[in-house]
């Protein structure tokens, strides 16, 4: 299991890596980069938190797939039970996936914030 350190530490370098982009890259003025207009940069932020729970999602249940091969079917409805309810079963995408959605979950909190400013300015 992955530490709230860990945890902590990839929420706060997505929010000030979305933050510090924002920041030094952005010009206001000409708009441009696009990609990181307020409005735009918070759904792409929300587009890459839910990508990250997708691909986590998919890896499970093809994991879950692959191992229920050559059990009977009430083994494998066991086994694809709850990965088919969207629980991660397999530690190992845990582990790859979680420091991932918490680095999201920060760039998704950098935005919003970004994006309210944008509102009250």
């Amino acid at each position: 299991m992955i530490s709230w350190k860990r945890r902590i530490g990839a929420l706060v370098i997505g929010a000030v890596l979305i933050a510090l982009l924002y920041v030094f890259v952005y010009d206001p003025i000409e708009k441009s980069p696009k990609q990181l207009h307020p409005p735009l940069l918070l759904f792409l932020s929300v587009g890459a938190f839910l990508m990250v729970n997708a691909i986590a999602m998919a890896l499970n249940v093809l994991k879950a797939a692959v191992a229920v091969r050559h059990e009977s079917e009430e083994e494998a409805e066991k086994i694809l039970e709850p990965v088919l309810r969207g629980w991660l079963t397999d530690e190992q995408i845990f582990r790859l996936s979680d420091p991932s959605f918490f680095f999201a979950l920060g760039l998704v909190a950098s935005s919003t914030v970004i994006c309210l400013l944008w509102v009250i300015t």
